[in-house]
């Protein structure tokens, strides 16, 4: 290895998030080596909000996992950043994402798919929450009492809970008729409130999508 030569191509790419107007993908053979790059990276760039690692699946290609996965999350938020959908970040620099091969031959949610059925709230939005609450069951979101982990939605008069997989905590949503009054998120541990969110971005909770299941497995045996 030479390290003045990794540092010089380091440099370079970090210099390259500034000046291009698209994302940039870096392809490296396993997912150790991802992860070193990533973190070299992270040192260099002076955007490391702008810098994302996608994971390899902790799954087979096509199976169905749980919504709180944690590398599923991890690649859905990815997704959501890469689509624009993700409501809290604005990406003012060109997006670095740092993948192995094996992350990315995993078959995933097709971006049409993610953002057909995506949505993003905001306060004083006017939705239906009963039109809401049926979108986000039919995804695949568990209903509870008590949301705590991701991918669970709760209900009760006019507030709804939501763990989105692509968020660090749960959100409140209060609705006074059809108009969102107030998003808050919070504690799942405690459900007490830890800060207002001027929006917030819910995906679907998996790689594959309910209805398309047999297709997804149709697919991976041809």
């Amino acid at each position: 290895d030479d390290p003045d030569g990794d540092a010089a191509n380091l440099d370079v790419l970090a210099a390259l998030q500034k000046d291009v107007d698209a994302p940039l993908l870096l392809i490296v053979p396993r997912f150790d080596d991802a992860k070193r790059l990533f973190e070299q990276l992270h040192v260099w760039t002076a955007h490391p909000e702008a810098l994302l690692l996608y994971p390899d699946p902790d799954s087979l290609p096509y199976e169905r996992t749980p919504a709180g996965d944690l590398s599923a999350r991890q690649r859905m938020g990815v997704l959501a950043r890469l689509s624009g959908l993700d409501a809290a970040t604005s990406d003012a620099y060109a997006l670095i994402v740092v993948a192995s091969l094996r992350a990315l031959r995993h078959h995933t949610l097709a971006m049409r798919d993610l953002a057909a059925n995506s949505r993003v709230l905001r306060r004083g939005q006017r939705v239906a929450m009963h039109a809401l609450l049926e979108q986000w069951l039919r995804l695949g979101y568990e209903p509870v009492t008590l949301v705590e982990e991701p991918g669970q939605l709760g209900h009760r008069g006019g507030i709804v809970d939501i763990f989105p997989v692509t968020s660090q905590r749960p959100v409140r949503i209060e609705f006074f008729g059809d108009e969102i009054e107030s998003l808050r998120s919070f504690d799942p541990a405690t459900q007490r409130s830890t800060g207002e969110q001027s929006a917030v971005t819910v995906t679907p909770p998996t790689e594959v999508l309910p209805e398309r299941g047999a297709q997804a497995v149709a697919c991976l045996e041809a």
